[in-house]
Formats: structure tokens, sequence, C-alpha cells
């Protein structure tokens, strides 16, 4: 019965994964434009994936306090703790597009050969598109988080993996038009937006200055994202790699954010629900909460694998009018390969921060989402080798 119910609702959740196959035809059409600009490209897993550690930090917190009462299924006349984790939220963006802006220019200069005024434009097009992305994302997230939960839907499964898929669809279409913004000489707007955010979130922190909700929001974030910086480089890299090996492949691009979402939500959806189960005291934090945890492995996992193999379909008939078996067994591959890594890194994530007393909450998506993102990245590079 948890195996099926299982699978329906990852199915659910996982079908707005498709929506990613959009993104993927904006990357595929826009990727000969972001090749003129030697770090857009690289940049890009890099745009995704730290949108995805704030908003899943948030879908986090937000499924988790309507699980537990904190928070109210609407936007306006919330708790205070509503408003506290929006804020904080707010301020770990920024602080999230200032350090992956320090991580790519570690890339930048010693493995893309960028000058120092690319660098330049590149934070200014890294800050102001992720405050962008924010600003249309988050309000979104709010009205599904609470429309899913009033019609007696779970949000573990469904909060994250639809507004990963929006999320994407966004960020691809605001991370777009920055770049082009940059590249036509529209730089002095870019950077004003830039500075701007940085002043907000530095008003914001004085005003919650006494708010320890807040600022451990921040920490723990902060911690994560440590790990994060370092990993977007290398999803960059790595893409940058696939890109050597099959150049201008559209199906391959089309499919891209879709993968990441995929393999980001799946992880999301077992750690989330464990995440949940901790905090209802409905499990331990040892081995057994592996194992207790199979049914919901197992339907999560065979809803990724329909999933990733309409993908194929659906990319490959869209540049060809024949469909290619070989492009679908490549995606199972790459399935296989990151499912079966991201599903114990997703569950361990969630017990060892319970166990040491942190919020598994600001751990679990974030760290998942982000190594998802590489994980992905990798695993359809090696499926890409014969």
């Amino acid at each position: 019965m948890r195996f099926v119910k299982s699978l329906g609702q990852s199915f659910l959740g996982l079908l707005a994964d498709a929506g990613g196959l959009l993104a993927g035809f904006m990357l595929a059409y826009f990727v000969s434009f972001f090749l003129q600009i030697r770090w857009a490209l690289a940049a890009y897993p890099g745009v995704l994936s730290l949108r995805g550690v704030v908003n899943g930090i948030f879908c986090g917190r937000l499924s988790t306090g309507l699980h537990l009462g904190t928070i109210r299924a609407s936007f306006r006349d919330n708790t205070e703790d509503f408003y506290t984790l929006l804020a904080s939220v707010f301020t770990l963006n920024v602080v999230c597009s200032l350090l992956v802006s320090l991580s790519f220019t570690f890339f930048g200069l010693s493995l893309w050969g960028l000058s120092l005024n690319e660098v330049i434009c590149m934070w200014a097009v890294l800050v102001s598109s992720m405050t962008v992305s924010f600003a249309l994302i988050n309000p979104i997230t709010v009205a599904f988080a609470s429309i899913s939960y009033k019609g007696g839907y779970d949000p573990d499964y469904l909060v994250y993996p639809v507004m990963s898929t929006l999320g994407d669809i966004v960020a691809t279409l605001c991370y777009t038009l920055v770049v082009s913004l940059a590249k036509s000489g529209a730089f002095p707007v870019l950077l004003a937006v830039a500075v701007l955010a940085v002043i907000a979130a530095a008003v914001l922190s004085m005003k919650f200055l006494e708010s320890d909700e807040y600022f451990g929001l921040l920490k723990e974030g902060v911690i994560t994202l440590a790990l994060v910086t370092i990993i977007v480089g290398l999803t960059g890299t790595i893409l940058g790699e696939i890109t050597k090996t099959i150049g201008q492949y559209p199906a391959l691009y089309m499919v891209y954010p879709a993968v990441l979402d995929t393999i980001g939500d799946v992880g999301s959806i077992v750690g989330s629900t464990l995440t949940t189960k901790l905090a209802l005291g409905e499990v331990s934090s040892d081995l057994k909460a592996f194992i207790g945890h199979i049914p919901e492995i197992l339907g999560t996992w065979l809803a990724s694998i329909i999933m990733f193999l309409a993908y194929s379909i659906v990319a490959s008939l869209s540049f060809s009018s024949t469909y290619s078996l070989y492009f679908s067994l490549l995606m199972l591959k790459a399935n296989i390969i990151a499912i079966s890594l991201i599903v114990p890194l997703s569950l361990s994530t969630a017990i060892i921060s319970y166990r040491y007393g942190l919020d598994p909450d600001n751990f679990v998506n974030p760290i998942v989402s982000s190594i998802a993102d590489t994980l992905s990245s990798l695993a359809l590079l090696v499926s890409l080798m014969r």
C-alpha cells in the first residue's frame, strides 16, 4: 500500500518535471548564443542548482511547518514564523548568489580562461538574475503549497517537485534575459539590481537582529552553501565536457533540465518524507529508517524511470521524425547511475543532520538538489561513453 501511494504521488509530483523540457527546449534553442559568451553555458547549471538550494530550503521548511501547524496555508495573515522564513530565505538567496559568483570566479580564472572584465560582468548577471527569479518563484511556491495542503495532498510529495520545474523555467527565462541585457550593454542596470539586492538583505538582517530563527536558518544554510558552491562549479565544467563530447545535440540539451529536476526531486521526495517522519517521531534515526523506507524509495524510483523514458521519446521526436531507441537506453542508464547514488545520500543527510540536532529541512533539499545536478550531469557524461 505504501509502495502504491509512493508511486502514485511521486509520479504526480514528477509529472511536473516534464515542464523542464520547456526549459530544456529554450536551452537547446539558445545554446549557440550562450556559447558566444565563454562563461554563460558553464554558469547555467549553477543558476539552476542555487535556485534549487534556496527554494529547496524554503519548500522543506514550508512543508514541515504546514504539517506541524507553525505555518498557515495562506500568504496573508500568516504566522510570525512564516514571515521570518520569507526574510531569511531572501537573505540566503543574496548570500547564495554572492558565494556562487565567488566560486565561478575561481573556476573562471583557473579553468575557463576568463578576463577580469568578464568576471565582473558574470557577478552582476548571476546576482541580478537570481534576485529576479527569486521574486517571481517564491510567491508562486507559497500559493501552490497552500492549495495542495488545503486539497488534502502531502506537500512533501508535490511542492518541491512542482516548484523545482517551474523554477527552472523561470530561472532559464530570467538568466537568458539578463545575459542578453549584459551582452547588449545594459551592465549598469544589472549592477544596480545586484547592489539593491545586497542592501535589502542587509536591512532585513538589521530588522531581524534579535531573531534566532532568522539567523539559525542563515547559519545552517551557509554551512550547506560551503559545499554547494564548490559543486556547482564542477557541474558547469561537466556540462562543458558534455558539449565537447556531443557538440550541439539538441535532444540532450532539451532533456537536461528535466533530468536534473527529476533526480533532485527523487532525492527530495525520499528525504522529505523521511524528515517528516523524524519530526513526527514515527521513525528512529538509525539504519532501521533506511529499511523501513524501502516502499517509498522503490515507488519514487519507478516513477522516475517512467518519466525518463517519456523524456527520451518526446525529445528525440522533437528534433527528428524517427524515435531513437539508443537515446532511451542512454537515459535509462543515466537514471540507474544517478538514482542509485542520490537515494543513499538523501537518506544519510536527513538522518545525520537530525542526529546532530540540526534541522534536516535546511540540508536535505539543498544538498541533494545541488549534488543531484552534478551526479545527473556526470551520469549523462558516463552514459555517453561507449
